[in-house]
């Protein structure tokens, strides 16, 4: 029986860090004290192998897998002890260690910096020296080796790892903590190879090996004689049987859609050699270490679950639901678990081919004459590379173009860091996992453009960004809708910034925010060279810490140019640039961009530092950043519920919001009454600067929300410099402060209900009046009827405002959640079209339908619906009838309503219809 994480800590087992107690090395029981906002502050110095790591905080915040910090429902941020490992990446990060240095100094197979450290592997074990209870304050040598990856820093700690050297002044003790830290790994890396490993596939690899590159720094080719080799001695392995404890020997169902190899497609559809797998995942048991890494992906990256433990002893291995096959379980193929395998025990067994490979060879519907092509493309050891051409025999198309795992790794881009005016070079890919990129061979497209061409058109929703290699673009913009004259569609009016290679990126906050284009782009130059990139591979770029700090850096600088050259949607709130001239408004941009020296920070100075400590070792210093002092705008990323800002605190910053919705709330007689929202391009927080005083309000996200920030000092000085927009952000203040004195608690608080039924997102809603409707469900009938399967996509069931009840439907949201975390990017808008599509290589994985706060997903089961329902391989939502009704015509389920019921209009719209009342 596979037993959960969080059942087994409930009992106090699994990880240490978790449980209120653990035990030292003597084995005496002490409580572990949780990290505090006091131990963010305070410094210590520690040593690994001779260099002196200075100024090292207590504790660090907790990210995500993404990288972005976490914070409370308080707005206080997460915090755990820093660890070891921890100090020791932050040599890598202050230049004195090279990646490589570290992994061959400190090698880890179960951690991960994104993963909650357990320590289950030992392979990054080293010695310490600590001060110890009863020692008098004394540093004295631990009698045990610790793990780095989860043992706690401690001021005056010296640290060993297997590279060395020893500390000074050792020799008295008789012991080399050098030599019993590489024996102690060596014995290690010996049993997990002869146990574990086996040859990779040389045709074409498909994962990277990390057991194999430990072995190899280690100069370990397998175990010394004597020791038992499960792969050489031939001993049954964990794919053959079933622990008799477990569950009882039973015969194994065939994989109906599995390869008979991994290297081969199927012919019989059986896969003896790997029974447990499913259709994109191969389980091999016996290259599984039980590192837990795939358990922790599953559970605390996704939300899933599946992943457990079953056995015990030597034959414990991971297993999923109640010790089902892989295929069975309730397993929903997001490939999480593949990603995180360091040995190849979960490794791919089915590529996904994107929608612009399927477009451009026409494979949009099902021919039986593409099914040898589309078969040749899943299987993960068919070749994909910019130079490959494929054609579709029933449509006679062909494609090239497409980036295989190693093209896309080697991808470099010229781009201009924070501390220097000359472009550098950087590799957004080169540490994403080999697995993922393959499994998404074909999400990158390399595209040669001329003068004129057009890759961003302001409106449309797209599911891409550009990476740029050569050539230079230009940006317009208009300010109301497309209109046509004699040279095709006017743009609106060209911007005065142009981008060029230097700038990397152009139309990312598309694809992450599920927003339409900002603006139009078109080439300015001769020629061009762009690599278009799926929202997907967008997203795991920024698991990489090497490729997140300068993609962090450019998307800053992106959203500066963008942001605050758009004007606000509401009417109500006066545009940040409104009455500036041309010339004000690019001198706003450029402070904002360069920023203003803080004069009562000082740099540290570098003739202080001193080289070595008293014993000669060398000390490193935090990197002296020359900009350390200098307050610019910056970008800040909010999750759900969290609180930006809250009523009373001391005010330090300006806030204007990128994308996203928060809410504006006030205490009033120990209750929260909401008095307004904001979204794109409105702002907050000029209140409190302009009185030097506290918050007015408290400002909470509503749903994913990224703000330009700007600090007090840079906000008093832009105001000191363009007097006009002080004027402005008096009169809001002062209009701000009035409505928020206005309110008061009530019971029916209509704008509360719907901010919190997320109605304020509905661009299409679906919504009954109960005055008139009988349940008659004629309009779930017609849904069902007119698509041609007999499955509704909707429910007569929901929430109600007002008198009208919002069915669970689609409801077109304006920042849609279920295209957050698509593994395979088969869930977006294209063009000007509100509807969501779902395209055929999508893999059910179910994030869509979990992400959706509303119902408006389902994944159905192919047993219960109709045999002629050619959808059931997909997520199934609502597509507002497209192509079954003519434009600008009603929905089947508005038309079919017999009492004129039912429907469809914005959340807008409905607040007025209810309230009599706009917001």
């Amino acid at each position: 029986m596979a037993i959960s994480l969080d059942l087994w800590d409930s009992f106090g087992g699994g990880r240490d860090s978790e449980t209120v107690f653990a035990r030292d090395e003597d084995g005496n029981l002490i409580r572990r004290v949780q990290a505090t906002r006091k131990d963010l502050d305070e410094k210590i110095d520690i040593v690994i192998d001779g260099f002196v790591v200075k100024d090292m905080p207590l504790a660090t915040m907790v990210k995500d897998a993404q990288g972005t910090p976490q914070f409370d429902l308080d707005g206080y941020p997460k915090l755990r002890k820093t660890t070891i490992y921890d100090a020791a990446m932050e040599l890598v990060r202050r230049e004195e260690w090279s990646q490589d240095e570290l992994e061959r100094r400190i090698p880890v197979l179960c951690h991960r910096e994104h993963l909650h450290p357990v320590a289950v592997c030992r392979m990054c074990s080293v010695h310490v020296i600590r001060k110890k209870r009863g020692a008098g304050g004394k540093l004295m040598p631990n009698d045990k080796l610790v793990p780095a990856c989860q043992f706690e820093i401690q001021p005056g700690m010296v640290v060993t790892t297997r590279c060395g050297p020893n500390p000074p002044n050792t020799e008295k003790t008789g012991r080399d903590f050098t030599a019993e830290v590489l024996q102690s790994i060596s014995v290690i890396t010996e049993y997990l190879v002869g146990d574990h490993y086996k040859p990779d596939d040389s045709r074409r690899k498909i994962f990277s090996n990390e057991l194999k590159a430990v072995a190899d720094h280690l100069n370990v080719e397998g175990p010394r004689p004597g020791l038992p080799a499960r792969i050489s001695d031939g001993r049954p392995g964990r794919n053959a049987q079933r622990h008799s404890k477990s569950r009882p020997s039973i015969p194994l169902p065939v994989v109906a859609d599995g390869y008979k190899s991994l290297s081969e497609l199927p012919e019989t559809g059986v896969n003896p050699e790997f029974p447990y797998s499913s259709r994109t995942v191969a389980v091999d048991h016996d290259r599984c270490i039980v590192c837990d890494r795939c358990v922790r992906s599953c559970h605390d990256v996704r939300p899933f679950k599946v992943i457990g433990h079953t056995g015990k002893g030597y034959l414990t291995r991971i297993s999923f639901d109640l010790d089902e096959n892989m295929n069975d379980s309730s397993c929903v193929q997001c490939g999480e678990c593949m990603n995180s395998c360091p040995t190849g025990a979960l490794q791919l067994n089915r590529r996904i081919i994107p929608i612009g490979l399927r477009e451009q060879l026409g494979l949009t519907g099902k021919s039986a004459d593409d099914e040898p092509l589309l078969a040749e493309l899943e299987s993960p050891r068919t070749p994909i590379n910019s130079k490959a051409v494929f054609e579709s025999p029933s449509t006679g198309k062909s494609a090239t173009g497409f980036l295989s795992a190693e093209e896309m790794q080697a991808l470099k881009f010229q781009y201009i860091p924070k501390e220097s005016p000359n472009p550098e070079w950087f590799q957004p890919f080169r540490d994403v996992p080999l697995s993922y990129l393959r499994w998404n061979e074909g999400a990158v497209q390399y595209r040669k453009l001329k003068q004129g061409d057009e890759i961003c058109t302001q409106g449309h929703y797209s599911n891409s960004a550009f990476f740029i290699k050569s050539g230079e673009f230009g940006i317009w913009k208009r300010s109301g809708p497309a209109r046509r004259g004699a040279n095709g569609t006017d743009a609106g009016e060209k911007s005065p910034f142009g981008l060029k290679s230097i700038h990397t990126i152009i139309g990312e906050l598309a694809p992450l925010s599920n927003q339409p284009r900002v603006a139009t782009v078109r080439v300015t130059s001769d020629e061009a060279e762009v690599y278009e990139i799926t929202r997907n591979i967008l997203d795991v770029a920024q698991r990489v810490e090497s490729a997140r700090d300068v993609l962090g850096l450019i998307y800053t600088r992106n959203a500066l140019f963008a942001s605050l050259d758009r004007k606000s949607d509401n009417p109500n709130e006066p545009s940040l640039f409104e009455g500036l001239s041309g010339k004000e408004r690019a001198d706003v941009v450029k402070l904002l961009t360069e920023g203003v020296r803080d004069e009562s920070k000082k740099l540290p100075d570098p003739g202080a530092r001193k080289p070595t400590d008293e014993e000669g070792r060398k000390i490193v210093y935090p990197v002296i950043d020359p900009d350390a002092n200098l307050v610019r705008a910056t970008l800040r990323r909010c999750q759900r519920d969290e609180k930006i800002v809250i009523e009373g605190e001391k005010a330090q910053d300006f806030y204007i919001i990128r994308y996203g919705t928060v809410k504006v709330s006030i205490e009033v007689e120990d209750r929260e009454v909401i008095v307004a929202k904001q979204s794109e391009n409105e702002y907050f927080g000029e209140v409190a600067l302009m009185q030097d005083g506290r918050r007015t309000a408290t400002i909470t996200a509503l749903d994913t929300v990224e703000l330009v920030r700007i600090p007090k000092l840079l906000f008093m000085e832009m105001i000191k410099r363009f007097p006009s927009m002080k004027e402005r952000f008096e009169k809001a203040a002062a209009a701000r402060l009035a409505r928020g004195q206005q309110a008061k608690p009530v019971v029916n608080n209509y704008l509360s209900d719907y901010l919190n039924q997320g109605l304020y997102q509905g661009r299409n809603l679906l919504v009954l009046d109960l005055h008139s409707c009988t349940r008659c469900d004629e309009c779930t009938r017609a849904c069902a009827d007119s698509h041609g399967d007999g499955y509704s996509r909707l429910l007569r069931e929901g929430m109600r405002f007002g008198k009208f009840l919002v069915a669970a439907s689609c409801r077109s949201c304006y920042k849609p959640y279920c295209m957050d975390g698509c593994p395979v990017d088969a869930i977006h808008r294209s063009g000007t079209e509100l509807h969501i599509k779902i395209d055929d290589h999508c893999i059910r994985c179910g994030q869509c339908e979990r992400n959706c706060p509303y119902g408006a997903i389902q994944i159905p089961d192919k047993m219960e619906v109709s045999q002629k329902i050619s959808i059931a391989d997909t997520a199934v939502n609502c597509d507002k009838c497209h192509d079954l009704v003519p434009e600008g015509a009603d929905p089947f389920c508005v038309a079919a309503c017999p009492h004129e019921a039912a429907f469809r209009m914005t959340g807008p719209d409905l607040y007025k219809k209810v309230t009599k009342q706009t917001i």
